[in-house]
């Protein structure tokens, strides 16, 4: 389908003036507010008229206004309602005598004026008569009718002047509907009974599906305005991440992380549209050039502005709903599929250059914005197809040049590069470390290989046959995605940006690869009396070879200079080490062993020591996984054996109680069982959002736990089906761009909180444990503490190694839980061992501060 020039388009006039053809962003609110208020009608409806009025329905042999089913008999409990049945419902209500709440009432006033806001819209801008507005008028008559039959004015002594405690809140703040629904940072300060209410409350209002009307219109076109709207507002939200990171504001690997989950959100939005409605980018660019349903939208300041301003970020980027990058990089995609596809060595000159080369100033790129604002409506995919006059043609070729010229030499450098690195792959990682590392690798290749499948059909209905022409939504996504994020970190306020990412990222893989350096000759240096295993020696060798080859490839090009490719290769290499990390420091039970002495000493020994900051905040954030829950103040022995694997036995005192199992009890038995390797109690997706979202599966996609903790401020952390379904729901009505910014405000933290876990060294926090188990086992190989002389033999002799101090903590706690029973005839300050073992932990760790244990190049 065809659609003609701006200059030469029909256009209505009203009073002297042009009617604007481009949809407010007023309607998406007013089309919220619309269904909200039409799926509480007929969830009432059809409740009322079908089950408490027995009686009434009975009358017909038909059930009037019965919930129909999706699929083939199977339902999820959403109820779908003709229009016809509306006012038929209604009848059977009013003959039933029924009650009629004032929540119905207002859900029909809210309904009746957003519809004829929507219709009135559309009547205004259409030349000739159209049938599906008359359709839309047709149900908003019918719901007048049944409120006019439901509402008479001499029944307003029927009315309930109540409202239901199941109906949803329609009202929203901005055209996007944030997630009205889920407790937010001021909520979480509500005392646990509050907040478990609130919780209950939430689920048992988003869990309920939707109802809705079986042939409403409107419902296609408005997924069309959000499906694109959805994408301008993404783009938005994360070019006002890299202006943070380019001003200093906000840590690289973060940005690059929200940048990679934003992106997959919307990937996934495309598959969805694509699935379900069988709306694949070329359709999606067809029905826009067609103006089918006017899919162009015009973003109203009053209430763009106020989304903006709620998520920190400017609402200045149109270019999807004005069409443009809609379009932007499918020439440059299809040219290099066939014209290029056959000679790409040839264009590796296009890779290596500045990024100033290709990115306009922002204010002189604004200026040329602004000239071509209304031309850019009439881009579309294939211009030569219809029937124009030649000079018609012309000049429509030559609008469309003109917008495309701008970005396309830096498109086609990006795509030579990734080209070059799908034919010379740098291994590095899995198959999703990979997708992670290279933005847009996968797409790309994708997009290179696919050929049509037998679903295929051309416009007349025949099967497609050969290469698609056309790439996927989601990979023109991520192409204006990694342009913009570009221009924004690249230049601050008309500014170059001279910063490079990509060497910074070289410095970070040294920096690692120096530490497992240290590691691996430690190791071997002490040969038999090593303490990582072989398995743990050949994973860290196998992650420095791949740390080696990234070190030495190749990163002048444009590709690898991106703000969010940089990024990303930060970001992943900052994911393998908090990785290994967290495998090393569970060698031998170390660090479990180590904070565990440090909790038995410093709650004996409180009124002598001071808390040593580091530890004390090592203590917190391992409660879970080394103390099981929470620190204890008595009985350390049980739960330090509980930590190493022991389980509960039932023992019997055959002295006291001779033949009396009655009498026995239960208490933790010693581990059956020592690990080489450790436990495996840590476990860094269960502390870090940034860890647990990148290795769940797709990558960045997240699990119903993570998004669970998300959304409750971690008050769920395993949520229940009802649960889950109550999530899924806010995220399916809720943009994705506001998601990110609760995942932002969640996971700032861990990059830039008082302890940033996912910039934490943990090789040197691994270094730190075991300097202070040498230390302890130099003390008392030195000199035995007093009342340890019985546990000579189980202590280990010298030298003083890192196994030798965890001999002396396995019998430490043991030692204080046995004084502490008979506390009149011990003092704890008074214990020699205490007292050494305070003196270690003060000097190795107590001048040490996090500042000291993070990636300097992070």
């Amino acid at each position: 389908m065809y659609m003609q020039p701006a200059s030469r388009r029909p256009e209505r006039s009203i009073m002297g003036g042009t009617i604007d053809m481009n949809m407010p962003a007023r309607l998406l609110n007013a089309r919220r507010l619309c269904k909200d208020s039409t799926a509480d009608i007929i969830d009432w409806l059809s409740f009322t008229s079908s089950i408490r009025k027995k009686p009434a329905i009975q009358q017909s042999k038909k059930r009037r206004g019965k919930p129909k089913t999706q699929g083939h008999g199977t339902t999820n409990g959403e109820k779908i309602m003709k229009v016809d049945e509306i006012v038929s419902c209604a009848n059977c209500i009013i003959k039933s005598n029924a009650t009629r709440p004032q929540y119905i009432r207002s859900a029909f006033k809210k309904a009746l004026v957003n519809r004829r806001v929507i219709t009135a819209w559309y009547r205004t801008r259409e030349v000739g008569d159209n049938e599906s507005t008359r359709r839309h008028e047709h149900f908003t008559d019918t719901l007048n009718q049944a409120y006019d039959i439901l509402f008479p004015p001499t029944a307003e002594d029927r009315l309930v002047d109540r409202e239901s405690s199941s109906r949803r809140s329609s009202q929203f703040a901005n055209a996007f509907g944030p997630l009205d629904g889920i407790p937010t940072d001021k909520e979480s300060t509500l005392s646990e009974a509050e907040m478990q209410d609130l919780l209950a409350s939430w689920m048992d209002s988003s869990a309920k599906p939707r109802s809705r009307i079986a042939d409403d219109d409107l419902d296609e076109q408005f997924n069309r305005y959000a499906y694109v709207l959805e994408m301008d507002l993404m783009v938005d939200t994360i070019k006002g991440y890299w202006r943070r990171v380019a001003k200093g504001e906000m840590s690289v690997p973060l940005a690059a992380w929200l940048t990679h989950v934003g992106y997959s959100g919307i990937a996934r939005m495309c598959e969805e549209h694509r699935n379900s409605q069988d709306i694949d980018h070329e359709k999606l660019v067809h029905a826009f050039m067609s103006r089918q349903a006017n899919v162009q939208i015009t973003s109203e300041r009053d209430l763009s502005q106020q989304g903006a301003n709620s998520a920190g970020h400017d609402s200045q980027y149109q270019e999807f709903s004005a069409g443009l990058a809609l379009i932007k990089p499918t020439r440059p995609l299809h040219d290099w599929k066939w014209s290029k596809q056959m000679d790409r060595a040839s264009n590796l000159a296009l890779c290596a250059a500045s990024p100033f080369d290709y990115f306009m100033v922002p204010s002189e790129e604004t200026a040329q914005d602004s000239k071509l604002h209304f031309e850019s409506s009439v881009v579309f995919l294939e211009p030569w197809t219809g029937n124009l006059p030649a000079h018609e043609l012309d000049t429509l070729l030559a609008v469309k040049e003109k917008l495309m010229q701008r970005d396309s030499a830096s498109i086609d450098s990006l795509i030579a590069t990734i080209l070059f690195l799908i034919d010379n792959p740098i291994a590095f990682g899995d198959r999703a470390a990979q997708a992670v590392l290279y933005p847009m690798k996968a797409e790309v290749d994708f997009f290179m290989r696919r050929e049509f499948s037998k679903h295929d059909t051309t416009r007349l209905g025949k099967p497609e046959k050969g290469p698609r022409r056309t790439a996927d939504t989601e990979a023109v996504f991520g192409m204006v995605l990694l342009l913009e994020t570009s221009k924004s970190f690249f230049y601050i306020d008309d500014v170059q940006n001279r910063t490079n990412l990509h060497t910074r990222a070289v410095r970070l893989a040294e920096e690692v690869q120096e530490c497992m350096d240290r590691l691996i000759e430690a190791d071997f240096a002490a040969g038999d009396l090593r303490n990582m295993s072989e398995s743990t020696i050949d994973t860290l060798e196998d992650k420095r070879t791949e740390l080696d080859r990234y070190i030495k490839s190749d990163g002048s090009t444009l590709y690898h200079q991106m703000p969010w490719t940089a990024g990303s290769h930060m970001g992943e290499i900052l994911y393998s080490a908090m990785d290994l990390g967290f495998t090393v420091c569970s060698t031998r039970d170390m660090l479990g062993k180590v904070l565990h002495a440090y909790n038995a000493v410093r709650t004996v020994g409180r009124s002598k020591t001071t808390p040593i900051l580091l530890l004390e905040q090592l203590c917190d954030l391992f409660s879970a996984q080394i103390f099981l829950g929470a620190r204890p103040n008595a009985k350390f022995h049980p739960t330090y054996w509980r930590f190493l694997g022991g389980k509960p036995e039932r023992t019997t005192d055959q002295h006291k109680n001779p033949g009396r199992a009655a009498k026995s009890k239960f208490q933790t038995g010693a581990p059956r069982r020592r690990y080489v390797g450790g436990t495996d109690r840590f476990k860094p997706s269960e502390l870090s959002l940034f860890h647990h979202l990148r290795s769940s599966k797709p990558a960045l996609h997240g699990t119903p736990d993570l998004w669970a903790k998300v959304f409750t401020q971690n008050r769920i952390k395993s949520p229940n089906k009802k649960q889950s379904a109550a999530i899924d729901q806010e995220m399916r009505d809720a943009p994705f761009a506001a998601i990110l910014e609760r995942l932002k405000a969640a996971a700032t933290a861990e990059f830039e909180g008082p302890f940033p876990i996912a910039k934490m060294n943990w090789f040197k926090v691994y270094e730190l444990v075991v300097s202070i188990l040498i230390d302890i086992a130099q003390r008392y190989q030195r000199e035995i503490p007093a009342g340890m002389e019985p546990y000579r033999n189980t202590l280990q002799p010298a030298p003083a190694i890192a196994t030798a101090g965890c001999s002396f903590v396995n019998i430490l706690s043991q030692l204080i839980d046995g004084r502490l029973e008979h506390p009149r005839s011990w003092n704890g300050n008074e214990f020699p061992g205490l007292e050494m073992t305070w003196d270690a932990f003060e000097k190795c760790a107590g001048t040490v501060k996090i500042e000291d244990l993070l990636w300097k190049n992070a």
